[in-house]
């Protein structure tokens, strides 16, 4: 009976594994679902660093919710200038070798946020290409230097160049951007809860504009400016009333505490006012009544 028993049992696992391996394979590609689509509104929250960004899905044509939070692995992609290529930015480029082992490229992709890896490694389907990801050194008149390695790296400049960027910004996200979201989609929400948001911008973006803006965004440069301006207008204003510390000496005496002499010395002094004045009044009284 006992020996029955363990066979069914064995049995019976033996038929459900198919059946949780399909479930777990079919969580898996709900899992890493990939939805293409357009922006329809982002806004942040009035508490925290979130974003609530809605999307047009254009596989069924249904708006669904993605919240962006700080773990979501977020990029914007937006074509730049030149002026992005600047030192402390990560870049990465299809570079080929040229002279003096040196590199030639024009083609640049600069991430601010999050980036891949330093890397030097040769393209498997081109011959002399190598994928370089590396940090900026320096700018000169001809290239790049990177370090993207143990050695920089000398990248030149092959004609006009092209720049993109990818930022991890979800300010910079408007209405009528494309966007992929890798994530699991929640139908009877009509929300992704999203691993990953690529979102490709159809305005191009000024690197000095943009880095000013970040700086007057973080409010550091605006309170050091703020402080500096009070200071000095207070200054300027006393002074100009005040030119040669008149005003400042009659501050510091009205403030000075009074000793108990002086005190009672105005005392004596109000009262001598007070009979002083008592005085004619009573003259003129004296006076009236002998007219009269």
């Amino acid at each position: 009976m006992v020996r029955s028993t363990r066979i069914l049992a064995v049995l019976l696992s033996l038929a459900l594994v198919p059946v949780f391996g399909s479930a777990v394979q079919a969580q898996a590609k709900k899992g890493g679902e990939f939805i293409p689509g357009t922006v329809v509104s982002i806004e942040k929250e009035k508490t925290g660093r979130n974003y609530k960004m809605k999307i047009k899905s254009t596989a069924d044509d249904t708006e669904y919710d993605v919240p962006l939070k700080p773990t979501t692995r977020l990029a914007v992609i937006v074509k730049g200038d030149e002026a992005f290529l600047r030192p402390n930015v990560m870049i990465a480029t299809e570079a080929v070798t040229g002279t003096a082992n040196n590199f030639t490229a024009k083609e640049f992709t600069v991430y601010i946020g999050a980036s891949p890896a330093p890397q030097v490694a040769p393209d498997p389907k081109a011959k002399g290409v190598f994928n370089i990801v590396g940090k900026v050194l320096a700018k000169e008149a001809d290239g790049l230097m990177v370090q993207c390695g143990a050695q920089p790296k000398k990248i030149l400049y092959e004609g006009a160049l092209t720049v993109s960027v990818k930022i991890s910004d979800a300010s910079l996200i408007k209405e009528g951007d494309t966007v992929d979201v890798e994530g699991t989609l929640v139908k009877s929400k009509k929300s992704i809860n999203a691993t990953a948001v690529n979102v490709t911008s159809a305005e191009a973006l000024n690197a000095d504009e943009y880095f000013a803006a970040l700086e007057e965004r973080t409010g550091k440069k605006g309170k050091t400016a703020k402080a500096k301006t009070t200071k000095t207008k207070t200054e300027g204003a006393e002074g100009d009333a005040d030119p040669f510390g008149v005003l400042k000496g009659k501050k510091a005496e009205k403030a000075a505490p009074k000793t108990k002499a002086e005190k009672a010395a105005e005392a004596e002094a109000k009262k001598a006012e007070a009979k002083e004045g008592a005085k004619p009044a009573a003259s003129e009284k004296k006076d009236a009544e002998k007219k009269e």
